[in-house]
């Protein structure tokens, strides 16, 4: 792996390119210092099949042991989303993600939630490339490496349109096209995002076999799924009803786990798509992040507004939130992951879960007329958290309480407060009092270095 036959000169490459040298040898302890200072290889990387797999195995190795993006850590989406969203408060003020406060040139902001992303796009356009060229794979492995390609293109790209806005969309490994290219329209990258995942969903596995049976890698429901959740995003009700609802059939395969404390474990029936921990000594960044060590106070607590939406007697406050005391003052903390850190692993982080297609399809059903469907979908929810049914009286209020229950069923998971917030139009009404808040901060600011690099990119209005 560590062989380097074909030259690509460092000063041709930006951050974002020279992110990908990480994750192309897709060897999980492969580490920067082991790179050479000079130049670097993709070439001889796509030689068998092994290589290719490798390539892409790599790629959910770094998301999960990532200190950014998708990893769960300080500076993952979670966090930092949550924090934006207000259903986390910063135990280490001040957080300009909290404060609305962050600037162009935050390391945090290229490093983690730009950067990262892009170099796993260039690896995927890499491996892209390469399977067209492909003359020693068979026609099944070609597929399934290109359908997973296609998913992780697609849900790199969900996620910076929904941090950023409009981005360049690049569909290519060419530096110059990269490196000069303009943002693109939100809604052209959302046809590309379901271009990518409609392959995905052509190419991918029926079902786990493949890899063991662990639920670790993407497969044709994995791809309905996020392709519903974008569906929702996107306002088309009927496709995203479709294909939640195809999901959410396969009984045999998918169910809701009646025990909250074990939704997050590893051979958790609830879950469609996990990353598997790969850091020695630990499970999964989200536990090891908002578990305090001991009484310290480090991480994020769960603010007095998330607290006071749950109703008396929800099991998800019982078992999914903690509380510790250091003496001076007391906290209350996410708890669906419960472990800080261990050799033994069992729990894996959870990407997608069958709750999340329920809401999805009762959304999409509350928002066609289909009110009482919707209806008896959020109370699947409710009725697991221990709470009453809820009785249909307005189209409005029945939307009302899906968005709440998906605020309530989904805290610190992967931003969906915030999002849901800016999709809904709702960001304004319940983030409007929150000090240096403006309309302007829906959207992130674009990395200055991007801008500085890249003349025909713009910054988003208000940075």
């Amino acid at each position: 792996m560590k062989n380097i036959v074909q030259k690509i000169y460092f000063q041709k490459l930006t951050p974002v390119v020279f992110g990908i040298l990480l994750i192309t040898v897709g060897c999980e302890n492969f580490t920067e210092t082991e790179l050479p200072r000079t130049e670097m290889s993709t070439e001889s990387v796509f030689t068998d099949e092994k290589s290719t797999e490798a390539v892409i195995s790599g790629i959910y190795s770094r998301m999960i042991s990532s200190l950014g993006f998708a990893g769960g850590y300080f500076y993952s989406i979670t966090n930092q989303a949550g924090l934006s969203s207000g259903e986390l408060m910063s135990l280490r003020p001040p957080n300009a993600f909290q404060d609305f406060t962050l600037t162009s040139d935050d390391t945090s902001i290229s490093n983690y939630l730009w950067n990262e992303p892009y170099s796993y796009i260039y690896t995927v356009n890499n491996v892209l490339e390469a399977v067209e060229n492909d003359n020693h794979s068979t026609a099944e492995n070609r597929n399934r490496i290109s359908g997973e390609a296609h998913f992780i293109r697609a849900f790199c790209y969900f996620y910076l349109i929904n941090m950023f806005g409009d981005v360049p969309l690049h569909l290519t490994t060419d530096y110059q096209k990269n490196s000069t290219a303009s943002r693109t329209d939100t809604k052209v990258i959302y046809d590309q995002i379901i271009k990518d995942l409609l392959i995905a969903v052509a190419y991918l596995p029926e079902d786990y076999t493949i890899y063991g049976g662990e639920r670790i890698r993407p497969t044709t429901a994995v791809a309905k799924a996020f392709l519903s959740r974008v569906y929702l995003y996107t306002e088309n009700w009927n496709e995203a009803e479709r294909l939640a609802d195809e999901v959410i059939r396969m009984d045999g395969i998918y169910a809701l786990t009646e025990d909250l404390n074990q939704v997050f474990l590893k051979d958790s029936k609830e879950a469609i798509w996990q990353l598997k921990p790969v850091r020695s000594g630990l499970n999964t960044f989200e536990g090891f992040w908002f578990i305090p060590p001991g009484n310290f106070a480090v991480s994020a607590e769960i603010s007095d507004e998330l607290l006071m939406a749950f109703e008396s007697g929800d099991k998800r406050v019982d078992d999914w939130i903690n509380t510790a005391d250091n003496g001076q003052f007391s906290w209350s903390y996410p708890y669906k992951y419960k472990i800080r850190s261990g050799a033994i692993v069992s729990e894996y982080s959870v990407v997608i879960r069958l709750a999340e297609l329920l809401l999805i399809r009762a959304e999409a059903r509350a928002q066609t007329g289909k009110f009482q469907e919707s209806l008896s979908d959020v109370n699947i929810i409710r009725d697991r958290a221990g709470l009453s049914a809820l009785e249909f009286s307005t189209s409005e209020a029945l939307l009302q309480d899906i968005y709440k229950e998906r605020e309530l069923e989904l805290f610190a998971e992967w931003g969906h407060r915030w999002f849901d917030l800016k999709r809904t139009g709702r960001a304004e009404e319940v983030l409007g009092s929150r000090p240096n808040w403006n309309e302007s901060r829906q959207l992130y600011p674009i990395p200055l270095d991007e801008i500085t690099r890249n003349s025909n990119i713009s910054q988003n209005p208000g940075y």
